[in-house]
């Protein structure tokens, strides 16, 4: 508009500040559109958006909370982890910020069932697992998968992120 119209002897100051607003306006309802549709395809395509992972990178995430406050031991696990992962990542070529998010979020099992991770336990506590046969302390520790990606689902982590949590032990039977 500016360009345009400044220069030309026509247009007088109310035309000019007219075309402006609406040049505004359209710029504004544009980019909102634009944002919807993103958001709209993204979860109807099952896309992963940069958006999507700052949101969920942030600390007041209600399941980072749940991290948080039932093993704050897994929670501070969780965030050594996706500083690690992040800074291979940017050395490798990869997202990321998708490694960060994907990190932050890979034990979210553990806070269903805390006190069985030594990283939440009190030292010189007792070990839930000392009383246990092995193969139902092998079942709960094999649990936080299952557990991760049920709390995923209730949270509605996207699938990628969902990926973390079910594949950060392999994907093999575990014996």
């Amino acid at each position: 508009v500016l360009i345009f119209r400044l220069g030309d002897p026509n247009t007088d100051v109310v035309g000019l500040l007219t075309l402006l607003g609406a040049a505004g306006f359209n710029g504004l309802v544009s980019a909102s559109i634009a944002l919807i549709l993103q958001f709209i395809f993204a979860q109807v395509l099952g896309i992963t958006t940069i958006l999507q992972l700052l949101e969920l990178s942030r600390p007041d995430h209600p399941l980072l909370q749940l991290i948080l406050r039932n093993a704050p031991g897994t929670y501070q696990h969780s965030l050594q982890i996706a500083n690690l992962a992040e800074q291979a990542a940017e050395l490798i070529g990869a997202d990321a910020t998708l490694v960060r998010v994907g990190a932050l979020y890979h034990d979210a099992g553990k806070a269903r069932q805390p006190h069985y991770f030594i990283e939440n336990q009190v030292p010189g506590s007792h070990n839930p697992h000392e009383d246990l046969d092995p193969y139902e302390s092998a079942q709960v520790i094999i649990q936080h998968v299952p557990d991760g990606l049920e709390l995923a689902d209730k949270h509605r982590l996207p699938g990628r992120i969902k990926d973390f949590i079910a594949e950060h032990h392999g994907n093999l039977i575990t014996m």
